[in-house]
């Protein structure tokens, strides 16, 4: 038991340190300026950098602030096995989102910020639940969608400075990637 519990710990160290990692990266980006320099710029050579580089820039301090809440706790629910496929997660999300971003976003526009991500990991845990089905992973789909299904509401509203296509590309990225970690099973597997 006491190994058990010790584990648990370090486990929890490990997500713990990773999420604060994460969360200096962003603000460090943040208050150094550079901040919005690398996004996404459809289809140009220097918009390919951005497609990695873009989930961790934004524009300013407000566009990082409603990121981040969402962001530290989907990615702590990714997190939960394990921090190897919470990259690469994470991986497939940016990857695919930005891809998308990039081949079908607007010309002269600079896509940038963790919505891609907080969208995909949404679609992530939430594909992850019915791939899966699983108790736990169902909670902790049923957690997301109720902690943050109404970002999905932001699919259907128009707001020329916010790019629909990366959220929407993001949690469609999310449900990929879950789809292509895990196999499928069904109510009767054992």
């Amino acid at each position: 038991m006491e190994v058990i519990r010790r584990s648990q710990i370090q486990i929890l160290a490990w997500q713990l340190a990773t999420l604060l990692g994460i969360s200096a990266v962003l603000w460090l980006l943040q208050v150094s300026g550079l901040g919005s320099q690398w996004g996404i710029q459809p289809r140009t050579g220097r918009g390919l950098v951005g497609i990695l580089l873009a989930p961790w820039q934004h524009q300013d301090s407000t566009h990082l602030w409603h990121n981040l809440p969402p962001l530290i706790v989907l990615a702590w629910l990714v997190m939960w096995e394990g921090l190897a496929r919470f990259w690469k997660a994470t991986l497939i999300i940016a990857l695919l989102s930005g891809l998308t971003v990039w081949l079908l976003g607007q010309s002269h526009a600079n896509y940038i910020g963790s919505s891609a991500l907080v969208f995909g990991y949404l679609g992530y845990a939430m594909m992850r639940a019915w791939v899966s089905r699983r108790p736990v992973w169902i909670i902790v789909g049923l957690a997301a969608m109720i902690l943050f299904g109404g970002l999905l509401q932001m699919f259907l509203q128009w707001n020329a400075t916010v790019s629909w296509l990366g959220h929407v590309s993001g949690f469609i990225a999310g449900m990929i990637a879950a789809s292509a970690m895990h196999r499928p099973r069904s109510f009767l597997d054992g």
